[in-house]
């Protein structure tokens, strides 16, 4: 039997139980139940009678011909070149293995990454020169991958059911691996052996589609889809390569459709992860990674569909697209806010499609970068005709950074200098709650840009091994608890995790001049003794005259006498000046940060931290035993 008769049969099969069991259908609706045969139809009125993928097939030039003569891709080519003449990488059971041994994430996850990546990069380069030159090493590296036991990350595998065969399910890898290997025969599908074909249509059955499938008609009952209900980046993620795949190679548009339809009412739960005001609490780097997806479903949709269903007409994505701008502090620099790098900008692929789509006026933003952040095949869409590339190109209507901006539902406020003015130094203050997606636990934390410098605040993720992404990440790692942020210790004790750890804003005073914000933060820490405890930031933009700064300044109360810290957070070396003096320096910056305490005689020390890309440095200020008082840190540039 064809992977084709398999497909149309299983099909028969779920439609009628869809129609025997089908709930009414809600709009906005976490539960997995079986889709909506009503809609299916509706969109199946509007779906082409052909598959299609992203970009043009390999015998269609015309694009890539253009694409290729701009010589915009010669390094991709290059690479291919290198990659097709050695022999493709296999995945040995003890590379998978490893990730079971409890302390080794890294080297199975980026050896099934980068197996992807190098046959992404051959077809790319293929279809940009359609020499046939690569094509031997692309269909070894087709049946090896179709050959090999798993496409799943082993961390999304954690009872092996995927690797011993017994049941397959749809994670971030899994669902990667299946829409590259449906682009492949879309975009190949002239140039590759019919036997491969079949192979890999069957493969595609077996480990994305009926597991799709199963999920949504059983209620996820065996979790094979457990993406359905996130509402983090795994959920658009994972559909978009789910509904990629099936719309580069399923027949039969009814069939697409039902697809279409999962995709389009589940990608709804990943707003819940954004607050009202736009605000992404998982953080720049996995905004990048879940909006660029969130923008391939919406092409999927929109191209097939004509534009008759467009996910970005829902009213939070307006939002969602000016969440990264509005937090750059100066100089393309962002906080690393969650589990991202230091210095971590926001995709360029994805803000330029923003950028045009949504009129954000972004100069850095004007041009397509043919740097392709990561090279899968779905990322032909933004080099193809698309929804957002019908807009000119333009150098014209960008806009200056305002002076602040300002997510209230988050309680984010990111403030910089006026226009033109000498002063260069910018910041973000971070309220929230301790229990945000890829929470770290940083209420009243900072971040401070000096220049292109980020000199002192968050330094963002630790590292990756089995345990960093669960409970047990505040206790494992300084750099995700509060200690290694620059924020209080109240007796030695830290913020906790959770949702009743909370930055309440009680003032917010704005102007062009200077920028007030105070938040109570005394109900993140389980201390008894605790009874106030106030930050406030001022943050003075200065004049011609007068340098500005900023100022952090804590006020704090107990039942009794108790120990006060606070801390500052760098990457770079720093000095004592005098008593109440530290200098911080930057390799063009240096930032000065003078101590005032109601409390005389504070002690200054230091930790290296050393957990994650890089080693950085706690400056700690430690008060006296008191039962009340106040600390303040003011930072200026020198």
């Amino acid at each position: 039997m064809t992977s084709k008769s398999i497909i149309k049969k299983t099909f028969i099969a779920l439609a009628g139980y869809i129609c025997l069991v089908m709930p009414l259908y809600a709009q906005r609706i976490m539960v997995v139940e079986p889709p909506d045969i009503d809609r299916v139809k509706e969109i199946a009125v509007l779906l082409p009678e052909k598959p299609k993928g992203f970009g043009d097939p390999v015998q269609v030039r015309g694009r890539w011909d253009s694409l290729y003569t701009t010589g915009a891709f010669l390094r991709l080519i290059n690479e291919a070149d290198s990659i097709s003449s050695v022999p493709f990488p296999e995945l040995t059971e003890a590379i998978y293995m490893s990730y079971y041994k409890g302390k080794d994430s890294e080297t199975s996850k980026r050896f099934i990454m980068k197996r992807r990546m190098l046959l992404a990069k051959m077809i790319w380069a293929e279809c940009l020169t359609n020499r046939g030159t690569y094509m031997p090493a692309i269909i070894h590296a087709l049946r090896s991958i179709v050959n090999t036991r798993t496409w799943t990350f082993p961390a999304e595998d954690r009872e092996k059911t995927n690797w011993e065969g017994k049941r397959y399910t749809i994670g971030l890898s899994s669902s990667a691996y299946g829409s590259d290997m449906a682009q492949a025969l879309y975009l190949l599908d002239s140039k590759l052996p019919g036997d491969l074909k079949e192979q890999i249509k069957t493969a595609l059955y077996q480990r994305i589609f009926r597991p799709v499938l199963h999920a949504v008609n059983t209620g996820n009952v065996n979790n094979e889809f457990r993406s359905l209900k996130d509402i983090g980046n795994h959920n658009p993620v994972e559909l978009a390569n789910v509904l990629g795949a099936a719309f580069a190679v399923l027949e039969d548009k009814q069939q697409r459709a039902v697809f279409a339809a999962i995709a389009e009412k589940y990608s709804v739960n990943y707003f819940e992860s954004y607050l009202d005001d736009g605000y992404c609490t998982e953080g720049i780097g996995y905004y990048s990674y879940g909006f660029t997806h969130y923008v391939f479903l919406r092409e999927l949709l929109w191209q097939a569909t004509h534009g008759k269903i467009d996910l970005f007409q829902r009213p939070k994505v307006a939002k969602m697209a000016r969440f990264a701008p509005a937090m750059e502090i100066i100089n393309s620099v962002y906080p690393a806010i969650s589990d991202c790098e230091q210095y971590i900008k926001p995709w360029h692929q994805l803000m330029y499609y923003l950028n045009k789509n949504n009129d954000l006026g972004l100069s850095a933003y004007s041009r397509l970068s043919t740097d392709i952040e990561q090279p899968s095949l779905c990322w032909m869409m933004f080099f193809f005709p698309n929804a957002a590339s019908a807009y000119p190109d333009s150098d014209n209507s960008f806009k200056s950074l305002p002076v602040r901006d300002y997510f209230n539902d988050a309680g984010v406020l990111t403030v910089r200098p006026l226009a033109g003015s000498l002063f260069n130094m910018g910041a973000t203050l971070k309220g929230g709650n301790n229990a945000e997606q890829h929470n770290h636990n940083d209420l009243g934390s900072y971040s401070i840009v000096v220049g292109d410098e980020l000199i002192t605040g968050d330094v963002g993720l630790a590292t990756y091994t089995p345990k960093y992404f669960t409970k047990e990440r505040y206790d494992l790692f300084k750099t995700t608890s509060s200690y290694g942020h620059n924020v209080p210790l109240i007796n030695g004790i830290q913020q906790f995790a959770g949702k009743d750890a909370v930055a309440r804003i009680i003032k917010t005073g704005f102007s062009d001049q200077q920028d007030e914000f105070a938040m109570d933060l005394a109900s993140a820490y389980k201390a008894d003794d605790l009874k106030k405890l106030v930050r406030t930031f001022t943050y003075n933009r200065g004049s011609k005259h007068t340098p500005g700064y900023l100022r952090v300044r804590d006020d704090f109360c107990f039942s009794k006498n108790t120990a006060f810290e606070t801390a500052i957070i760098t990457r770079y070396g720093w000095r004592r000046v005098n008593e109440n003096t530290i200098e911080i320096i930057g390799a063009r910056a240096v930032l000065q940060a003078t101590i005032h305490s109601s409390v005389p005689s504070f002690n200054i020390s230091s930790e290296v931290i050393d957990e994650g890309p890089m080693p950085y440095t706690r400056i700690a200020i430690k008060l006296p035993a008191t039962m009340n008082g106040h600390v303040s840190i003011e930072f200026k540039t020198k």
